[in-house]
């Protein structure tokens, strides 16, 4: 983090201990739907490692999914509550 801006690192850069993204678009979407109904998700933890980089210990599917959908990089499918959105992508507002 620098200058309160958090620069997120390939997904390649994982930590060891960290497995590579797995998640589907259905589990993924699920996600963002749970977030939009306000349901609680468990929390990310992050460290801080000598380099002043945050490493992620557990949330990667999570806020990897969060950085996915915000690109556009897949639509939301397979939503059970909000099924109008099915079929969507994020768009950012400029």
């Amino acid at each position: 983090m620098k200058g309160g801006v958090i620069f997120l690192r390939p997904i390649s850069d994982r930590p060891k201990v960290q497995r590579k993204y797995v998640w589907n678009d259905g589990l993924a979407s699920c996600l963002i739907e749970s977030i939009l109904l306000n349901v609680p998700i468990p929390p990310c933890y992050l460290s801080q490692n000598e380099n002043f980089e945050l490493d992620v210990i557990d949330g990667q599917q999570r806020l990897y999914s969060i950085f996915r959908f915000s690109e556009n990089q897949f639509k939301l499918k397979d939503l059970e509550v909000m099924k109008e959105l099915n079929g969507l992508f994020f768009f950012k507002y400029r």
